[in-house]
């Protein structure tokens, strides 16, 4: 999510992708909410994850959505020839890279990101294990992207 939010930060003012990384404010900002959006994301799902059991599924799902619109918007900004596999290609690179910070944030700041977990007598047991948990996350992030591109071929079929 941070990793998108410099991009779009910086795109915002920028035409063309290469004259992003000329712009010292708005990758500032964009880097400035990157660490925002991953500490908010940390204290999250180390505290509320352990109360609504599949709460992440739902997230990597909205997740996916959200970022589908945010790269293809991005693409279209920057008149890439094929918008909706840049689409594909800029949300699995942000997918992919979420579940290493869920892992690094796991190993480093011993959180419960990875795996499914559920409070029994206020101890967390692991519902879904680690990997599965990361299988699960990436699938419904990629099926998500999956229906917004298929969603904007059939509205451009229609039109």
């Amino acid at each position: 999510i941070g990793s998108v939010l410099i991009l779009f930060i910086a795109g915002i003012k920028q035409h063309k992708i290469k004259e992003i990384y000329k712009d010292k404010l708005a990758i500032s900002l964009g880097i400035f909410l990157l660490i925002i959006t991953g500490v908010i994301m940390t204290l999250f799902f180390y505290f509320i994850q352990s109360e609504f059991l599949y709460i992440d599924k739902l997230l990597h799902f909205i997740g996916g959505i959200m970022l589908a619109s945010i790269s293809y918007h991005m693409s279209k900004k920057n008149n890439f020839k094929n918008k909706l596999l840049m689409t594909f290609i800029l949300s699995l690179i942000v997918i992919v890279s979420y579940e290493f910070y869920e892992y690094f944030s796991d190993k480093i700041f011993y959180t419960q990101m990875q795996g499914v977990y559920q409070k029994i007598n206020d101890q967390s047991i692991l519902v879904i294990g680690k990997t599965a948990d990361t299988i699960q996350d990436i699938t419904l992030g990629i099926f998500a992207v999956f229906i917004y591109i298929m969603g904007n071929v059939y509205k451009k079929n229609n039109n």
